[in-house]
C-alpha cells in the first residue's frame, strides 16, 4: 500500500514544485519509521504505553497520507482506507492491552 501511495508523487512530469512533493512525502516517511520501531518497542522493550503512543502516531500519519494525496490521486487516498481501518482496530487492541496491564511489572 505504501508503495502504491507514494509512487505517483515520485513520477517525473508533474507541474508541482519539488518542495511541495517533498512535503507531501513527509507523512509516508514518518509512517515508515514508526512502523519499523513498533515491534522493537512492544516486544523488545515491552513498553506498552510507548507502543500505544507509537501506534497513535502511525494512525495519525495514515490520515496525513490520505490528506496529502487526496487532491492529486483520490484512488490512492481511498486505497489507504482499509489500512486506516486495520490500524484503528490495532490501536483499540493495543489500548486495551495497555489498560489491562497498567501497573503490572
Amino acid at each position: 500500500m505504501l508503495n502504491m501511495a507514494k509512487h505517483p508523487r515520485l513520477r517525473a512530469g508533474r507541474a508541482t514544485p519539488l518542495s511541495d512533493r517533498c512535503l507531501e512525502l513527509v507523512p509516508f516517511a514518518i509512517n515508515l519509521v514508526v512502523n519499523l520501531i513498533f515491534m522493537p518497542i512492544l516486544f523488545g522493550l515491552r513498553n506498552l504505553p510507548l507502543a500505544f503512543l507509537d501506534i497513535l502516531i502511525v494512525w495519525g500519519t495514515i490520515l496525513g497520507m490520505i490528506i496529502a494525496v487526496w487532491k492529486h490521486f483520490r484512488w490512492v487516498a481511498v486505497a489507504q482506507v482499509p489500512y486506516l481501518i486495520w490500524v484503528s482496530i490495532a490501536t483499540v487492541l493495543q489500548l486495551s492491552i495497555t489498560w489491562m496491564n497498567w501497573g503490572r511489572p
